[in-house]
């Protein structure tokens, strides 16, 4: 989505609105992926990389809403 946003020239609403969904369909993916690690950590016992796997997923979430407002700016 960047690219987008740095370019010389401003994005149409239809390329930030395909980048968001891209967006959204990778944040759905990795989501899943992190879910079945912590249910993986969970099984045997790994509290420290659940524990580490938690704030990723919190970082995650961070910079997916940071990217969603300036996709809206």
């Amino acid at each position: 989505m960047l690219p987008l946003i740095d370019d010389d020239h401003p994005p149409r609403r239809i390329e930030v609105r395909d980048e968001c969904r891209k967006l959204d369909t990778a944040l759905e993916k990795a989501m899943c992926a992190m879910e079945n690690f912590s249910e993986e950590y969970s099984r045997v016992g790994d509290r420290y990389n659940g524990t580490k796997l938690g704030r990723e997923i919190e970082q995650l979430e961070n910079e997916f809403t940071e990217a969603q407002n300036r996709a809206k700016e």
